[in-house]
């Protein structure tokens, strides 16, 4: 492993102490260069630690910790699949206001008027002066 990063290490120094990549026309092609260059080199460091591929981790969702976070990942697929063909900004928008429909319906008491109650530490507390 420690012979394929001296190897990366090289062939960049290489790439930036070459004058034919310098130039204007050259610019854009070295940084593309240099990203496949990672990438190779990234791929090959993983095979070594891996030969036969990364190993899918193993979660275990009684621990409370993961327990907790299973909704998390539930909601956060909810919301993937209903980004189909939407803007990010959309998908907030949507959310936020089933959020604040999830309010009025939570603060309506039954009286049907649909307002918000305001909470006990919304209110203003009045001050003696």
């Amino acid at each position: 492993m420690e012979s394929v990063e001296q190897q990366r290490r090289d062939m960049i120094s290489a790439c930036y102490s070459n004058p034919n990549w310098d130039g204007k026309d050259n610019a854009e092609k070295r940084n593309e260069y240099l990203r496949e260059l990672n990438r190779h080199f990234n791929s090959a460091i993983t095979a070594i630690y891996y030969p036969e591929g990364p190993k899918a981790q193993e979660i275990d969702w009684s621990n409370p910790f993961f327990a907790a976070h299973k909704r998390e990942i539930a909601r956060t697929k909810r919301l993937f699949a209903e980004a189909q063909g939407k803007t990010m900004q959309d998908v907030i928008d949507d959310e936020k206001a089933k959020e604040d429909q999830f309010a009025v319906d939570q603060s309506d008491n039954g009286s049907g008027n649909g307002q918000v109650r305001k909470r006990d530490y919304d209110q203003e507390i009045p001050r003696n002066t």
